[in-house]
């Protein structure tokens, strides 16, 4: 059934209201864990998560952004198509899995014991699947369907870890188990709305692959260096302090991080766009205008963020904040606020890494990054690790980490498409005159 093309508006609409129910999901399974298990709970999410996202993001292959492109050129029947596609995932699957093992075996098994992590690394295909199916639906432009896999994969998530923790009373196993039971749920929305196109088995077409491989990579390169620069302090921490701080910092980014919301919600929308634009000039316009009506908003945001920091953590550890230590509570809001600098400017990324996506240059975000990433890395293990800055040392070096990619990426982007600094981050008063009439027409005359 087509759901039908909608505008950049009206489509960032539809994913930044799934992203808010994402978001207010997120948040309540954060209170949830932290509230009922304390900063190790939080730790064990953290370090388990932060993991499988880093290794998915290279043993994915890239896949969810190359079948956008490739299903947006109808290069392959879609048997042909979903069926090789299906072979790659299941790949992708076994060899994150075993990654992702070696990591936990370096540290975190140890820490939280073998059983814990199981379920976590039981989750890693229908993580892929999830993300699989999304690259179809941007590429038709279901911007309903791409929503219902986010939503249901957070509904089920706090459903299965209220259903574990309050009544089966599984402790920290309610973390991972809650996780996978939340994947599973993410996973059945592209098998339901997928699966009756075409009977998927899995195949191997040397063609399909080849082009799946080589696009793929360009974006699974792309995403592994911006995912290290985003995640590379937790690794480093989760070896320097104890598991209950690795909360703590985790909890801050995710905090800071919900000022990414309605970037991403547009950056998202950009990428199926300029998947099927016409014209590169379009698509930069397109891309260049949306970016001078996010940027402001939130900026605004994080300054409310700012004062609203030490309060969210109260809020979401209560008692055991405290009982952490006179400082604990400081600690804890001067690293939230730290970062927030960076995520503002990691807006850049957000957006207009979209465009690039869409039309098939990752890589171009990528070559940015890695000087971020170097950058990052050498920061956090100086600050953690030979000043013993511990937590607030990882939030300054992912600040800086965060404000190098960007800025470097922006002056990459304005120098190629010959955009003026103040056409691309000021916002003009003809940017708000199609939101102006559609709220306009929206309004009913009285009666």
């Amino acid at each position: 059934m087509s759901e039908g093309k909608q505008s950049l508006a009206g489509s960032s609409i539809l994913v930044f209201l799934a992203k808010l129910f994402t978001l207010s999901a997120g948040l309540i399974i954060s209170l949830i864990i932290a509230r009922s298990l304390g900063p190790d709970g939080q730790g064990l999410y953290t370090v388990a998560f932060a993991t499988i996202n880093m290794v998915n993001s290279i043993t994915g292959l890239g896949m969810n952004r190359s079948l956008t492109i490739m299903y947006a050129n109808k290069s392959f029947d879609l048997k042909t198509f979903y069926g090789n596609a299906f072979s790659m995932l299941l790949l992708s699957a076994g060899v994150a899995i075993v990654l992702v093992s070696a990591t936990f075996a370096t540290g975190p098994a140890q820490t939280f014991g073998w059983p814990l992590l199981i379920p976590a690394l039981a989750s890693i295909p229908f993580i892929l699947l999830i993300d699989y199916g999304n690259g179809i639906f941007l590429a038709k432009q279901q911007m309903k369907s791409f929503n219902a896999s986010q939503m249901q994969r957070y509904a089920g998530y706090m459903i299965g870890l209220l259903v574990l923790l309050f009544v089966v009373k599984a402790g920290l196993m309610s973390v991972t188990m809650g996780f996978l039971i939340g994947a599973m749920a993410g996973a059945a929305s592209p098998i339901l709305r997928l699966g009756h196109e075409a009977k998927v088995w899995p195949r191997f077409d040397k063609p399909v692959v080849s082009e799946l491989v080589n696009l793929g990579l360009k974006y699974a390169v792309a995403a592994f260096v911006i995912a290290l620069n985003y995640r590379v302090n937790v690794l480093v921490l989760e070896r320097s302090v104890s598991i209950g701080l690795v909360g703590v910092y985790g909890l801050g980014v995710s905090l800071v991080e919900v000022l990414w919301q309605i970037p991403t919600a547009v950056g998202t929308v950009l990428i199926s766009k300029s998947a099927n634009s016409g014209s590169v000039q379009d698509a930069v316009d397109r891309s260049v205008k949306a970016l001078r009506l996010t940027l402001p908003i939130t900026i605004l945001a994080g300054a409310a963020l700012y004062f609203a920091a030490g309060p969210l953590m109260l809020l979401f550890f209560g008692q055991k904040l405290s009982d952490a230590g006179p400082t604990a509570l400081a600690q804890a809001t001067a690293t939230t606020r730290t970062m927030i600098p960076g995520v503002l400017l990691g807006v850049i990324y957000k957006v207009l890494g979209g465009d690039l996506a869409g039309r098939g240059e990752p890589l171009f975000a990528a070559r940015s990054y890695a000087v971020a990433v170097i950058v990052n890395l050498a920061l956090s293990v100086v600050l953690i690790r030979q000043f013993n800055m511990g937590i607030q040392g990882g939030a300054i070096a992912s600040s800086v980490g965060y404000s190098l990619g960007a800025l470097l990426f922006l002056f990459a982007y304005l120098k190629r498409y010959e955009v003026k600094w103040s056409d691309a981050l000021i916002a003009k008063k003809s940017d708000f005159a199609p939101i102006l009439k559609k709220l306009k027409r929206g309004k009913k005359p009285a009666a």
